[in-house]
């Protein structure tokens, strides 16, 4: 019995559910759970940077967009869209970055259930790609944040 839970607890979770978690936990638990997952997709070794990492994109950017806040938007000579860039920052950011890790780790997780744990030992998983996707999120949810919606709500 005990074999048996062991081997259920390196099952890989549906990174997809997990990022669905977004939405009624936050970003910063769906990246813990991101990491943690990384041991039964075989990089263990990327468990500890990831939650790391995610400590320091959601934590920083939040603390960054508040501070933003705090000196911006108060001042009339600054526009409106210069305030909102540091929160659509961290929007973007967080989003993003939780985002990419559970597409990253998708393509893993459909072999894992399709053919086993022994068909991922050797998956590449695209850093180049969710490096790009990280950015393409980010520059589309701040350029819609700063400059579409100001446009259309004035």
């Amino acid at each position: 019995m005990e074999e048996r839970n062991q081997n259920a607890m390196k099952e890989p979770w549906n990174p997809n559910s997990i990022f669905g978690m977004i939405f009624v936990l936050s970003t910063v638990i769906a990246c813990i759970f991101l990491g943690i997952n990384w041991e039964p997709l075989g990089k263990p070794e990327w468990k500890v940077k990831t939650i790391l990492l995610s400590f320091l994109v959601n934590l920083g950017t939040i603390m960054l967009a508040i501070l933003w806040l705090v000196l911006f938007a108060g001042n009339k000579n600054v526009p409106f869209s210069i305030v909102l860039l540091m929160p659509f920052v961290a929007l973007g950011s967080n989003f993003g970055f939780t985002w990419v890790l559970s597409r990253l780790q998708y393509g893993a997780y459909k072999i894992y259930k399709k053919e086993g744990i022994e068909a991922i030992r050797d998956y590449q998983y695209d850093i180049k790609k969710a490096k790009r996707n990280f950015i393409l999120i980010l520059l589309g949810i701040v350029v819609f944040g700063t400059i579409i919606l100001p446009v259309l709500g004035s």
